[in-house]
């Protein structure tokens, strides 16, 4: 799995913001060739004006040119743009949004680069489909999170961003646009406590957020789970009169999540049952009554049981980020030996441990040390420092041996040192360890000098 990189600080965005959203893109193309199987998947779409830019897309079985249509620009770790409109497409045709996704956004690309793909794209949706511009959406996963971020922080004209493992690129200077955010992140995803800070700073800088942990790693969140990101959307739209008020559709959610939350109380899960409720009134008040919800709330907030709850997050919290910084400073002093020790007991807690919040931070951990390792071992070999890389890479092959991500980044090295066994051998290594990215290999220009080789056209031949 390729890695996006480390998450900054953003202490420039708690500085006020005022200024609304911009307008979007304006496509000032003819509505045309929209001439679009409905109800299916559509996996490539070329842009009218740029036809190495595509997209994936879905349009609701019910689609009407005479009618207006919400849109979410989904954006993809490696530029699969079908994966997020297959996760979204039961919830796009039961809230009647048009789905699109990227096929050319993907992680190591520069912002410039991604935010172009948007712009291109953007026009040859909004110049196709009959789009309502007042509810643009943008959503990504990892490193396409960062761009569904960056889209709604430097472009505008974004209702809404749906951010899964990862929060906002680095800011050098506070945000003019307003925009609601939910995050997803699993509980033992390496990002977890970045995407728990971006809450506390959205809280700070006044922005309506909300996020959903689940049982899970580094991934787009389950389908299970992808209904509350809509459900965050409509009522949203309601309280903003962009969309009219659905008083049913209030009133039966808030009822099953209300049941939800006493049956977990019943169930001597008051920190459940707190959370429930907490997400009743973030996403409804405004549309129905919250007495008897704020009630409740205060209720199971009193209880010993929540508040040893909230100070058991806190230390394992302040505990994992200790940790992390120490083992930022390892990775720079540390042997390989050394290394192969402390992973194996890191690995034996995380198999071991009882107690779930600190399961989930040993398991996070590891996964932070892969990111590590892997954004230190690629940089420096972009940066031509050869043997710092080696260094690296070795590291990131002890830290992560199952991912595949390190093999290949060995065969890099070895291509550049003209060393072409070790390089091919690497190569295997990476094939062994699952690596099937066949456009990535043909199309990488440090491992071009090896197709002088016979070798390299059996590895071609394989990922076919």
């Amino acid at each position: 799995m390729k890695h996006s990189r480390l998450y900054t600080a953003m202490i420039c965005f708690l500085i006020g913001v005022a200024m609304l959203a911009g307008s979007c893109s304006s496509g000032n193309q003819q509505k045309q060739n929209t001439d679009f199987e409905k109800g299916v998947v559509i996996p490539k779409v070329n842009c009218l004006t740029d036809e190495s830019i595509s997209y994936s897309l879905y349009l609701p079985s019910y689609y009407d040119d005479t009618k207006k249509y919400p849109v979410i620009f989904a954006f993809d770790a490696h530029a699969k743009g079908i994966v997020p409109v297959e996760l979204f497409k039961e919830q796009a045709e039961k809230y009647g949004y048009i789905l699109v996704g990227s096929n050319n956004s993907q992680n190591g690309l520069s912002s410039e680069t991604t935010l172009h793909f948007y712009e291109v794209m953007s026009d040859d949706v909004l110049g196709r489909f009959s789009i309502d511009k007042n509810r643009v959406y943008t959503a990504g996963f990892s490193g396409g999170s960062r761009v569904a971020s960056s889209v709604a922080i430097f472009k505008g004209g974004i209702t809404g961003v749906i951010g899964c493992s990862a929060g906002f690129p680095a800011l050098t200077q506070p945000i003019s646009f307003r925009f609601d955010y939910i995050g997803f992140v699993g509980d033992e995803d390496m990002n977890y406590l970045e995407m728990v800070t971006l809450q506390d700073a959205l809280q700070q800088a006044g922005y309506r957020h909300h996020l959903v942990v689940f049982k899970g790693i580094h991934d787009w969140p389950p389908k299970k789970r992808v209904d509350e990101a809509f459900i965050w959307m409509e009522a949203n739209a309601m309280k903003d009169k962009k969309r009219p008020t659905d008083a049913k559709f209030v009133a039966d959610i808030i009822d099953r999540w209300y049941k939800e939350a006493l049956a977990l109380e019943k169930g001597n899960n008051k920190p459940a049952a707190f959370e429930k409720v907490q997400n009743i009134i973030g996403f409804f008040d405004g549309l129905s009554d919250m007495k008897i919800y704020t009630k409740k709330l205060n209720e199971l907030g009193a209880s010993e049981e929540v508040a040893a709850d909230l100070k058991r997050r806190n230390e394992s919290s302040q505990k994992e980020l200790a940790l992390q910084t120490q083992y930022i400073k390892a990775l720079n002093e540390k042997s390989a030996a050394w290394w192969r020790d402390e992973i194996r007991v890191l690995n034996q807690k995380a198999e071991d441990t009882v107690n779930d919040l600190d399961r989930g931070m040993f398991k996070r951990l590891l996964g932070y040390l892969s990111l590590a390792a892997y954004s230190n071992a690629n940089g420096l070999l972009n940066a031509g420092q050869l043997e710092p890389a080696a260094r690296f890479i070795e590291l990131y092959s002890i830290i992560d041996p199952q991912n595949n991500e390190h093999a290949y980044l060995a065969a890099c090295l070895y291509a550049k040192k003209d060393q072409p066994d070790k390089a091919f051998a690497s190569l295997e290594q990476a094939l062994e360890l699952g690596f099937t990215d066949f456009s990535r290999f043909e199309n990488d220009t440090v491992l071009a000098r090896l197709k002088g080789d016979t070798r390299y056209f059996d590895i071609l031949q394989k990922l076919r």
